[in-house]
Order: structure tokens, then C-alpha cells, then sequence
């Protein structure tokens, strides 16, 4: 088992409060997550 980023986990947090709360959510989502 790799041992999780705590990076990945603070961006995905930040996309599930964004969908949950900001209407705009598809920015949120390209902010929070880079590819």
C-alpha cells in the first residue's frame, strides 16, 4: 500500500466543498484539481 498524499486528500476536500457549496463548481474544479 503506498502511504496517501496529504496533498490529494486537502484537494479533494476542497472539490467536495466547492460541489457542496459554490454553484459555479466546474471553476472550483479546475482550480482545486490540476491535471
Amino acid at each position: 500500500m503506498c502511504p496517501r498524499n496529504p496533498a490529494k486528500i486537502t484537494q479533494i476536500d476542497q472539490t467536495l466543498v466547492c460541489r457542496q457549496f459554490v454553484p459555479a463548481n466546474v471553476m472550483c474544479t479546475l482550480e482545486t484539481i490540476p491535471f
